[in-house]
């Protein structure tokens, strides 16, 4: 499941109104040490707590109802007071934020998607490929031992392949008519048959007008 990137004024329909539910999985990598606890604002003595919430000893030792907690406890507020036991302690408490879990915020926003953006459209041609190149005889990649096929990958729906040897002969042409990215070849020609061994030429038209020409090359079997 892809992450949805919207770009600037779009917004995603609620699920009221349709949109189908999905679960997005996202793994960073941070420089520094996970923290055990986040947590918001720190509060001191003279301020107020949320009666239900758990805060986070800042600095200790403090006093919450009846009992005594140093730097590092974590503590239900039953009511909404503290006292310090160290009056040049400040900073002595925080509200713990998103059930005690490490917590950290990053922007998509330049990642939004950008229409018609030509650089893009460039870069989108390095991308595709066709694989195994070179095959060989019961390469990893074909659907069974025998029956060889090879893909052309990272391709939008409507793309078109032209597959020719290299004297300009055209063996077969492909269509991506669904919006999955790649194209299947089975390695025959216009009458079915296998192609021999030998070098073959791609040509790959996005629905765009770029191109972009592939080499493939079929081993001794």
């Amino acid at each position: 499941m892809g992450l949805p990137l919207l770009a600037d004024s779009f917004e995603l329909k609620p699920m009221a109104d349709g949109l189908v539910p999905s679960e997005v999985k996202i793994r960073i990598n941070v420089a520094n040490a996970i923290e055990r606890y986040s947590f918001g604002e720190s509060l001191n003595f003279d301020e107020n707590l949320e009666v239900g919430e758990e805060y986070l000893v800042l600095a200790g030792p403090i006093k919450h109802d009846t009992t005594n907690y140093v730097r590092g406890n974590v503590f239900k507020a039953i009511k909404n007071t503290i006292e310090t036991l160290d009056l040049d302690s400040y900073n002595l408490v925080a509200k713990v934020v998103n059930k005690g879990l490490p917590l950290y915020q990053f922007s998509l926003n330049k990642l939004a998607p950008i229409a018609n953006n030509q650089l893009a459209s460039y870069n989108a041609l390095d991308q595709i490929m066709v694989v195994p190149n070179p095959y060989y005889a019961y390469s990893l990649g074909s659907r069974l031992e025998g029956y060889p096929e090879v893909k052309i990958t990272n391709i939008p729906m409507g793309t078109v392949v032209s597959i020719y040897t290299v004297n300009g002969e055209l063996l077969k042409t492909l269509k991506a008519d669904t919006d999955v990215p790649h194209l299947i070849w089975n390695t025959t020609n216009l009458q079915n048959n296998y192609v021999a061994p030998g070098i073959y030429l791609m040509h790959v038209q996005l629905p765009n007008g770029r191109e972009k020409i592939l080499k493939w090359v079929k081993a001794s079997e």
